[in-house]
This record gives structure tokens, sequence and C-alpha cells, in this order.
């Protein structure tokens, strides 16, 4: 994939997660780090809605550029991020983010290596 978010590249034995906060101007901000999954920090999972593939105004702001996101995970992310348990330094795994897992058995063998929560 030639989009500078994803350079960094994964395989199987690696994961891409994210970790994002809301700007004072409402917006999202985040960063995207590649982990080897053996030693990738405890993580959230979050899984979206199957449908429709229509994106919100809402993206998360990274160094390399903006991170499109979904009608169906913005609500969850501004819910999320507003909740009392929520914290900017914790690392999330969220499936509709990652186009190159979509149709793949990356997608299913994260989720079941991941050992996490998930949403």
């Amino acid at each position: 994939m030639s989009n500078p978010m994803y350079e960094e590249k994964i395989d199987g034995t690696s994961i891409r997660l994210l970790r994002f906060s809301r700007s004072v101007d409402g917006g999202f901000k985040g960063k995207l780090r590649v982990f080897r999954l053996a030693d990738a920090p405890p993580f959230f999972s979050a899984s979206y809605t199957w449908g429709a593939k229509s994106y919100s105004e809402d993206t998360i702001q990274l160094k390399a550029g903006r991170l499109p996101v979904l009608d169906s995970l913005a609500p969850f992310l501004r819910m999320i991020s507003q909740h009392e348990d929520f914290d900017n330094d914790d690392w999330w795994w969220i499936d509709s983010l990652w186009p190159v897992f979509r149709s793949t058995l990356n997608q299913t063998q994260q989720k079941l290596e991941a050992g996490t929560s998930i949403i």
C-alpha cells in the first residue's frame, strides 16, 4: 500500500495499533505504531458494524496525514474518548481502520491472538 500511514509493514507476527485522544477543538489526534505480537502492549479491540462503507466527517490526525473514520465507528470513538475510564495512553486495534486486513486471515488471527477485550 502506498499510503504513508501504512509504510511500516506488518506480517503474521506483528500488529498495527493506534493510540488516540481528543483535541481541544473536538477532533481526534493519534499515533500509529507496529509491534511484534509477542512484544505488543496490552490493547483494546473494537470491531465496527459491517455494511455500506461511508465515511464520517471525523478523521484521526496523524503525523503522516488524516486517517478516515467510518460512520459506524465515529460515534464509538466520541463516546469512548469521553468515558471516565478512557486513557490517552491506551492502545487500540480497530479493524475498520486497517483496510489491508479486511479480507485476510490476519484480521481473524490477530483478534484470536490478541487476548484482549472485544468491544
